[in-house]
């Protein structure tokens, strides 16, 4: 029998509720995979509480599966039983036997881990595709908000990797890790002024995963034709609860951009939706996850992990929720076999 975690209204961890259950058979086009690892992400809290419009009680989160092709529905041919695969799913991960569309399967090399392999399928993706897709080619500097966390420690190794000039925000406990990926560590509440002494015309590109009034002070760190991206509204939370007071808070003092101050600023602002990117890009989805895998088994990419059981979502999200991890934090589903 296999095991997955329900939602079935919204709340805090609580409301994830591990039970058995019986896979459907995948249909013409689809795999069922016995998955291994799923990563646990930030979007699987926003759906956990609610504030995920396309998401709706009862659901199984889970962004990502890596596991084994263990059978193929009728005209499947890109895939054989056995195969090491992973896919973005947006939901649905945390489970034992997962049913994806082939389109969405990328093979894994053998070299990398599940859990290691979980942590490249989202957040790897995200970091990929929004520094080497949604920036100019040109990019020298960039600043990080959340540098310690999975997308913004994978962004500082690509950063490295690139030659590509870094400033990672996180807390001070944590600037060690940022030391150690080759960029420069800031304090978040002072961060701008910090930045703006060492590099005083600014950076050519920031990535903002905490959104809200933080997309003012991000803009302010650009230089001149720099570009900022979003991709996360952590600032419309609070412990990892919504918050409305938050929302409110943050709804009034987020900049609104006219396109005139745009235009005069030669500056851009950049919105990131992963799963939306998978779907509008398919060929952009395959080809830059498999440069993921291909960057972790040459050692560019090696993702921190923390690692919990299937039957430990509560604590994962826990965990998650008050910051006690750097890098990504993964749930074991199945044995690896």
């Amino acid at each position: 029998m296999a095991r997955r975690i329900m939602v079935k209204k919204p709340g805090g961890p609580e409301v994830l509720q591990l039970e058995n259950y019986q896979a459907d058979r995948p249909k013409p086009g689809e795999v069922l995979v016995r998955n291994l690892a799923c990563g646990v992400a930030f979007a699987d809290v926003m759906g956990r509480e609610g504030l995920n419009p396309q998401v709706k009680p009862p659901f199984t989160p889970g962004y990502e599966i890596v596991g084994h092709v263990i059978e193929l529905g009728a005209k499947t041919s890109s895939f054989k039983v056995g195969d090491y695969v992973a896919a973005l799913t947006s939901v649905g991960g945390y489970a034992s036997e997962v049913i994806v569309d082939e389109k969405k399967l990328v093979n894994v090399p053998t070299a990398i881990k599940p859990e290691k392999a979980a942590a490249l399928i989202l957040n790897g993706l995200t970091a990929y595709q929004m520094m080497r897709r949604c920036c100019p080619e040109r990019i020298k500097s960039i600043v990080v908000f959340g540098a310690t966390g999975g997308v913004g420690s994978i962004l500082l190794d690509l950063a490295r990797h690139f030659g590509i000039t870094a400033y990672g925000v996180g807390n001070k406990q944590k600037h060690g890790i940022i030391s150690e990926k080759g960029a420069t560590a800031l304090e978040r509440r002072d961060a701008v002024k910090t930045l703006l002494s060492l590099a005083p015309t600014g950076v050519d590109a920031v990535f903002d995963g905490i959104g809200g009034q933080n997309a003012k002070r991000s803009f302010s760190m650009l230089d001149e034709g720099g570009s900022l991206i979003l991709f996360g509204v952590q600032a419309m939370m609070k412990n990892g609860r919504k918050d409305f007071i938050a929302v409110i808070r943050e709804l009034m003092q987020m900049p609104w951009w006219s396109s005139l101050s745009i235009m005069a600023s030669n500056k851009s602002v950049c919105g990131y939706m992963v799963d939306k990117w998978a779907d509008r890009y398919p060929d952009f989805y395959r080809a830059d996850l498999e440069s993921i895998f291909d960057l972790a088994v040459k050692g560019v990419i090696d993702p921190r992990v923390e690692v919990f059981d299937l039957s430990e979502a509560q604590l994962a999200h826990a965990f998650l929720i008050d910051a006690k991890h750097s890098g990504k934090i993964i749930l074991t589903i199945a044995d690896q076999v």
